[in-house]
């Protein structure tokens, strides 16, 4: 949330529906904003910055393979000011 309070939609054991194809593989981390019209709130990206901390540590893999839902997608998800370099310089 945009004050860096975390929600969890889904177990981390568990799958859904957020990434046609890639529900089974992928963990989606959501950041409550318009990415049309805004960036995220430092408090945002500061738990962002911690949860891909935690869970690249836990689960055992680099940040290499961190990408934004548009990578996967032709979807603007996160939103055109949000971009995939944007996220990488933030994690």
């Amino acid at each position: 949330a945009p004050d860096g309070s975390i929600w969890l939609g889904v177990p981390l054991n568990d799958y859904t529906n957020h990434c046609l194809g890639h529900n089974k593989t992928t963990i989606s981390i959501m950041l409550f904003m318009d990415g049309d019209i805004e960036l995220p709130s430092e408090a945002q990206l500061a738990t962002l910055k911690k949860s891909v901390d935690l869970l690249t540590d836990k689960l055992k893999f680099g940040k290499e393979v961190v990408y934004t839902h548009r990578y996967f997608t032709d979807k603007n998800c996160p939103g055109k000011m949000v971009t995939e370099q944007f996220i990488l310089e933030h994690i």
